[in-house]
């Protein structure tokens, strides 16, 4: 990043020192200043198709799918086979939530290059929405080999493994989401060891990791939980805790 920034003031006109300092803020997650490199590199050569391109996968990811989308045709229209291009076209669709035009772009996106990861795993996501597992798992799987130390991806793919029964291998790849930088902003990084779930005399938290509706369904599981532990407390959503006490008599709550 430095020698990037040290390039752009040394040649301020130079499309391909803006677009190379883009990426650069972009890989360390610097996402505005990552757009502003790109739009400069644009100004100056407004044919630039990688430049659009970054800018369309940019905009999406920070929610603006609708201009995502256009700077993806912009790119179509100068290379019609620009692959990545499909796959974000098809990023963008699928946050508009107009699913058949968004796996028809990720159907030519990988058919034009079969190995990309982000389009396998756009169209997994997809796919899994339709309800259609088994081609969602081959598209996930797939996209796990191509990059083991995807996290999200290995999550994605557990995820998958669950709704189809394979509980074993969905367990082992559902740890892994706190490994993803998506993700591992939601854990409490706690510095005490995770319950293993048998028997013992030490306090246990217990705490929500998910949503409302998912604390609210495993409700079912807290009598068990306090069969196995004698000091137990549950750490729910506030707005849960007044009926989870008078709903469960004996048991402790509180709020995260």
């Amino acid at each position: 990043i430095a020698f990037f920034d040290r390039a752009v003031r040394l040649q301020p006109k130079n499309a391909e020192f803006h677009y190379n300092f883009g990426k650069a803020l972009r890989g360390v997650g610097r996402i505005d200043e990552a757009r502003a490199c790109y739009e400069a590199a644009l100004c100056l050569k407004p044919d630039y198709a990688e430049a659009l391109n970054n800018l369309s996968e940019t905009l999406t990811s920070i929610g603006k799918p609708e201009e995502g989308l256009k700077a993806a045709d912009d790119v179509l229209r100068i290379k019609p086979d620009h692959a990545e291009a499909w796959s974000n076209r098809g990023s963008a669709l699928t946050a508009l939530r107009q699913t058949q035009p968004a796996l028809d772009a990720l159907n030519r996106a990988l058919m034009l290059k079969p190995n990309l990861h982000k389009a396998l795993a756009n169209r997994g996501s997809v796919l899994l929405s339709l309800n259609r597992f088994a081609e969602a798992r081959a598209d996930f799987g797939t996209a796990v080999a191509i990059e083991p130390n995807a996290s999200l991806m290995q999550w994605s793919l557990s995820n998958c493994q669950l709704l189809t029964g394979d509980f074993a291998a969905g367990w082992a790849g559902f740890s892994t989401r706190w490994n993803s930088t998506a993700l591992k902003g939601f854990h409490p990084g706690f510095r005490q060891p995770q319950w293993d779930g048998r028997p013992t005399e030490q306090r246990v938290l217990v705490w929500g990791e998910q949503g409302l509706g998912d604390q609210i369904m495993f409700t079912s599981m807290f009598a068990e939980t306090a069969r196995h532990t004698r000091h137990v407390r549950f750490a729910v959503a506030p707005r849960l805790l007044t009926l989870y006490r008078r709903s469960f008599d004996g048991l402790q709550f509180c709020a995260p």
